[in-house]
């Protein structure tokens, strides 16, 4: 480690070919659709503990309202009507790596996966239950399977071969010693 990075040498060719040795076990993107979602938070922390079915039920009809409102018209006029904010956009794939593409925090979410793959762009989910509140999904596109792009990770891969040099020249230091 007491080695200084700038005594290592590393060529753009040796980075690409790295890059082009790695890129289908590590950077392999698979198919996804990107969708946008807005979302209403079930925390009953600040809700009377005698509401909380009531709180729940009507964050349910408010977001089944959102959906059937939201297939006629813009899901951005929706949401502006209905005074949420669209949360986020995410690129859902249908393996289960990486949950999906869908935050952690939601939990295990098949059915987003299952519509973002069934439905065509453009369509509007029914509300769906994430485990920390209710969500409705919106479609915008799709995105072939392909890989990450070189530039992206070139600094990564930089990292690495530099570690793996740094090593090998500490050990040519060492045999010279001896």
């Amino acid at each position: 480690r007491s080695i200084p990075d700038s005594l290592i040498e590393i060529s753009d060719e040796r980075l690409l070919e790295k890059y082009n040795e790695d890129k289908e076990n590590r950077y392999k993107l698979p198919n996804s659709v990107t969708v946008e979602y807005v979302f209403w938070s079930n925390d009953l922390s600040e809700v009377d503990s005698s509401r909380h079915s009531n709180y729940l039920d009507s964050l349910n009809k408010v977001a089944l309202h959102f959906s059937s409102e939201a297939e006629f018209s813009s899901f951005q006029a929706t949401a502006d009507f209905f005074d949420v904010v669209i949360e986020d956009t995410l690129d859902v794939t249908e393996g289960f790596e990486n949950n999906s593409g869908i935050p952690f925090q939601m939990g295990v979410l098949r059915p987003v996966s299952r519509f973002a793959f069934d439905k065509p762009i453009g369509a509007v989910s029914d509300p769906i239950f994430p485990d920390n509140g209710i969500a409705v999904f919106h479609i915008i596109g799709e995105k072939p399977e392909g890989y990450k792009p070189f530039d992206e990770v070139s600094d990564n891969i930089r990292r690495g071969i530099v570690s793996e040099d740094k090593k090998e020249y500490a050990e040519t230091l060492i045999k010279e010693a001896y």
